[in-house]
């Protein structure tokens, strides 16, 4: 049985020569990972809000809190698959652009505008 010591050294990497931009663009790709995370958390955030501090005779049905919940944990997961892809990638020396990060964030949030325009009608 693992200990929590061999855990923690097999998921840390050896350090390697910084040529060039490695470490700049490692880090880089480490700062996009904690703002999509900072954005799912805040989408979770809210959906919590909705149900818990919107007033009883306006609070929206609770599928709406558990649905923005489902996107917060939807661009979690996102965000952690996006950081091993372009981690690999810069690994192989390799680029290539996020297409449907900036779509699936957008409508998202767009999502969540929607909501907030729904409270405030209702």
């Amino acid at each position: 049985m693992y200990n929590w010591y061999q855990i923690a050294m097999w998921l840390r990497s050896e350090p390697q020569e910084n040529s060039g931009s490695r470490a700049r663009d490692h880090l880089a790709n480490e700062r996009t990972y904690l703002a999509w995370i900072r954005t799912a958390l805040a989408v979770v955030t809210i959906g919590i809000a909705f149900h818990e501090f919107v007033p009883a005779d306006r609070r929206p049905p609770v599928h709406l809190a558990f649905f923005l919940l489902g996107l917060g944990v939807l661009l979690m997961i996102y965000s952690v698959s996006s950081y091993y892809s372009r981690l690999k990638n810069l690994e192989l020396g390799k680029f290539g652009p996020d297409r449907a990060g900036p779509i699936l964030l957008s409508a998202m949030l767009a999502i969540v505008a929607l909501i907030g325009a729904y409270l405030i009608i209702m």
